[in-house]
């Protein structure tokens, strides 16, 4: 299974950074889609480098894997709840976040429904942003721009000035 590098390409998505550490230990070597029933995530991390603060993600709710045949993984996230702090300020903002991510074997990622993302040039990506996406958006990393879609997007790094 690819979770070290899917983990990897992941601190993209903060929420599924933090909730694929709790899969890792989970892996099929069948062919065919397979799911392990979603288990409980509950995690605290810091985000820094993004935002001209750091900001403090808590999440708690469900976190689900389906490794698909065609080698790409799917991550579920049922009744995931987080909330985002500026812990310049304590201005702080909660979401939900029951989306999904598509995580391809080529590095793109697709997220569909509610998410929090973490686009950081570190990451391939153009610019650095802590943003919360409910449509559907691709990320490509070394594409400009890196993330592209459809549906609204909110930048919480201005939000939460």
């Amino acid at each position: 299974m690819r979770m070290i590098s899917i983990k990897a390409r992941l601190l993209l998505v903060t929420a599924a950074a933090a909730g694929a550490l709790a899969v890792t230990a989970w892996a099929t070597p069948n062919a065919s889609a397979q799911q392990a029933p979603p288990v409980k995530l509950v995690t605290s991390f810091t985000v820094e480098g993004i935002c001209d603060f750091n900001a403090q993600v808590d999440a708690a709710g469900k976190i689900g894997t389906i490794e698909l045949p065609n080698g790409a993984t799917l991550l579920t996230f049922p009744g995931l709840k987080a909330t985002v702090t500026n812990l310049s300020n304590g201005n702080k903002i909660s979401l939900t976040l029951p989306g999904t991510t598509k995580v391809l074997p080529s590095g793109e990622q697709i997220f569909s429904g509610p998410n929090l993302i973490t686009r950081g040039i570190a990451f391939g990506d153009n610019v650095n942003a802590l943003v919360y996406a409910t449509g559907r958006y691709t990320f490509v990393p070394g594409r400009v721009p890196g993330l592209q879609g459809s549906g609204p997007v909110t930048n919480l790094c201005e939000t939460l000035k």
